[in-house]
């Protein structure tokens, strides 16, 4: 198994008797045959108000998730690209990181070719903020019971724990019982929220039933779309590292 932790940012971190207690208890970890599919594991303090901080990661899976969302894996918007702008950018880099033809084949080793990928990965993504903007998403993600308020509130407890941090000793148990406070007035508005969307979707009495709404879900849902190579770019590097 290969451990994903990384980072300071403790995954517990709770108020106990006016004395903070914090710890890197949580675990993550994979097997070694899908730890190329994540990345970007990470420790969100805002993601939720638990003792334990929240822990995001992207899997990579060619699943869509939502109804006839066409995701893609496009970061740039390439239609919008300053291709001059592009080019001088990349030969100035190459040259900076010592990337021509000659050192690429005198590459002996795997060491030695993740390295060269590595600069050659970094020289693209700089190339590429430096001459197009990042493509924009419309995708949205939420759930029924979701509220304005609710965000508010969620944001104002991540403030309030924030503010430990910097308390003076003299305030500190005033801080402390604040976000207590807070804490528990937005966990008990998200449990009313929850129980009264599910108490809603319970008492819907229409021609469809429940099975029957997922599966038309299920249907409708299209598959992940992998973007095809821009021709010019391909031919760019075919001529450069041929």
């Amino acid at each position: 198994m290969a451990i994903l932790n990384r980072g300071k940012i403790p995954t517990f971190d709770t108020i106990r008797g006016g004395k903070r207690y914090q710890s890197f208890v949580d675990i993550t970890a994979c097997s070694m045959n899908i730890l190329d599919l994540i990345e970007d594991w990470r420790v969100e303090e805002g993601l939720t108000c638990s003792d334990h901080n929240g822990v995001v990661f992207h899997i990579k899976l060619e699943k869509s998730k939502g109804i006839g969302i066409i995701r893609t894996t496009r970061k740039y918007n390439s239609k919008k690209a300053n291709w001059q702008e592009f080019n001088g950018k990349l030969n100035q880099l190459l040259r900076d990181k010592n990337i021509t033809i000659s050192e690429i084949a005198n590459i002996d080793n795997i060491e030695e070719i993740e390295v060269t990928t590595q600069k050659i990965t970094e020289i693209l993504t700089i190339a590429c903020k430096h001459s197009m903007p990042i493509k924009k998403s419309r995708e949205t993600l939420t759930v029924p019971w979701w509220s304005e308020k609710l965000a508010e509130m969620k944001q104002e407890v991540a403030r309030r724990k924030r503010r430990i941090r910097c308390a003076a000793p003299a305030r500190r148990s005033k801080v402390v019982s604040e976000y207590l406070e807070k804490k528990a007035e937005y966990e008990a508005e998200a449990t009313k929220a929850q129980i009264d969307s599910w108490k809603d979707f319970c008492g819907k009495q229409d021609r469809e039933g429940m099975w029957e709404g997922i599966y038309r879900v299920i249907g409708r849902t299209s598959r992940r779309e992998e973007d095809l190579p821009l021709g010019k770019m391909e031919r760019f590097w075919t001529r450069r590292l041929c």
